[in-house]
């Protein structure tokens, strides 16, 4: 029986991590600033911290023998300088720890971000980085410091995820099912005949579990195999709620226009890495994962979006406001527009 740590593990991914992991039998240890839920709390053992504080994330490594690094700032937090304090300077933090600690094996969760604005079409792990903002800028930061301490001893295996959708995921994708319910048109960036690629918590959490047991050090891209153009998934995900809800699209330049426009005056829940990428063929080639992890991705985007959906009409009555990926944000202005929808 190996000692798991999940740093992260009270959030959106590091949850559905957890349970992942409760079936290999591991003792698990969660480091977040926030408590686990009523569903996984009673199977972990707990440690209430910041991942900034070098202390205390040296202690909670102390006999561990895994690592999994699933904290992080998202976007929509607007987090400014704190991007660079928890996705950064925590990351070094928890790699120190590790060394000291002797940690065996650390798997690192990082963005697709760091690739910014895809000029090929899939992105393959050695496609050109090119992160921009804060929040990619810093997860970019985050992996060279991955580099470095693999130079100094550590096994790590960096897994770059897609846009993670599944049972129990909110922020951006939360106001969708909003308007969805309510029947609303959904608006989209362009024509939506881009191919936008998500993936599952569990497809992810198998990865991950996958890399932990292998000594690569290596990058992964990790995205749902099977998924149709952002207009199709959507328009199935509208005929699947059956609310009268319409997928249309606009033209990119004066949608985002407008959003950059409340996105300055922080009016509008949408940040620009939205609305800068949501109009481009964004999907990852998963080939490399598939050979040397013997990963097989189960869901389909249209699977990703269902369960999301599917379990947000069950507990839309009890969300809660907020900037992660287990709250909805606040839609501000965008509530004027839902109204004429």
């Amino acid at each position: 029986m190996k000692k798991v740590l999940i740093t992260g593990g009270s959030g959106f991914f590091g949850e559905h991590l957890a349970e992942r992991i409760l079936k290999e039998n591991n003792e698990i240890v969660i480091f977040d600033i926030n408590t686990p839920s009523e569903k996984i709390k009673n199977y972990v053992k707990f440690i209430s911290g910041d991942i900034t504080n070098k202390q205390e994330i040296m202690n909670a490594c102390k006999n561990i023998d895994l690592v999994y690094h699933s904290v992080a700032l998202v976007p929509i937090s607007r987090a400014g300088d704190l991007f660079h304090k928890v996705n950064v300077v925590g990351t070094r933090n928890l790699l120190e720890a590790c060394l000291i600690n002797r940690v065996k094996k650390v798997i690192h969760i990082s963005s697709s971000s760091v690739y910014g604005i895809p000029r090929e079409f899939p992105l393959k792990e050695d496609s050109e980085l090119r992160p921009f903002g804060e929040y990619a800028s810093t997860k970019y930061q985050a992996e060279e410091m991955c580099m470095e301490y693999i130079k100094k001893g550590i096994s790590i295996t960096i897994i770059r995820p897609r846009t993670i959708v599944g049972e129990g995921r909110l922020g951006i994708v939360g106001v969708m099912f909003d308007w969805m319910r309510r029947g609303k048109n959904i608006y989209l960036i362009g024509s939506g005949k881009n191919y936008y690629q998500f993936i599952s918590p569990s497809d992810l959490a198998d990865a991950c579990v996958l890399a932990a047991k292998k000594n690569y050090n290596e990058v992964f891209n990790i995205g749902a195999e099977q998924y149709r153009t952002l207009r199709e998934d959507l328009t199935a995900l509208a005929d699947y709620a059956g609310s009268g809800a319409k997928v249309v699209g606009f033209p990119s330049s004066v949608i985002k226009s407008g959003l950059w426009v409340l996105d300055v005056l922080k009016l509008s829940p949408f940040v620009y890495w939205h609305y800068m990428t949501i109009d481009k063929n964004y999907a990852f080639d998963v080939t490399k994962a598939k050979n040397m992890l013997g990963w097989k991705p189960e869901k389909s985007n249209f699977d990703c979006l269902k369960e999301a959906y599917d379990w947000y009409l069950k507990n839309y009555k009890n969300l809660k406001y907020g900037n992660t990926h287990k709250s909805v944000p606040k839609q501000k202005l965008l509530k004027i527009v839902r109204a004429f929808s």
